[in-house]
């Protein structure tokens, strides 16, 4: 049933709530995106006999349950939401890094939240102690296609909750 507009406040209420939704379905696509790809880091194959579990330290599981998405937030400009890991994560420092094989970028025998992120984007695993060959950070922004292809997954949800783009 098409929805009749009675005015430009209306309007602006109704074209604001179908974005809205376009974003959180756009967001919830992401948000998949890239925590497929920390599931996957975490059954990387590269220790000892092609484990998937480092024999040279523990793994606390800290990367993959600090991914976040964040709600929709109203802007002067218009919404914005954030994927990724907040701040708390990337100060987080993890115990019982192995000497034996690096240190954390920061140049301390502790690798960070933000280290072990730039870790995975590439490919490395334990520091720069194992490589996987994958970058996983560079395969989630091609899986959504870069900027363009976030973009015209946005132009595509946006379509999808009733916002008819030329």
């Amino acid at each position: 049933m098409p929805i009749i507009i009675k005015d430009l406040e209306h309007l602006q209420k109704e074209l604001s709530s179908r974005i809205q939704k376009a974003m959180e379905l756009t967001k919830n696509e992401i948000f998949d995106v890239v925590s497929r790809k920390v599931f996957k880091y975490y059954n990387d194959p590269v220790f000892d006999g092609n484990s998937t579990e480092p024999r040279d330290y523990d793994r606390t599981g800290k990367l993959m349950e600090s991914l976040t998405a964040s709600h929709i937030t109203s802007t002067k400009d218009g919404f914005q939401f954030t994927v990724g890991w907040d701040d708390d994560y990337l100060i987080f420092t993890y115990p019982g890094w192995n000497i034996q094989y690096g240190r954390g970028l920061s140049g301390k025998n502790a690798a960070t939240g933000l280290d072990v992120l730039n870790y995975m984007a590439e490919g490395y695993h334990g520091g720069y102690s194992f490589f996987g060959g994958h970058k996983f950070w560079d395969e989630s922004l091609n899986e959504l296609g870069g900027k363009s292809g976030i973009l015209n997954m946005f132009e595509r949800n946006l379509r999808l909750c009733g916002v008819p783009l030329k």
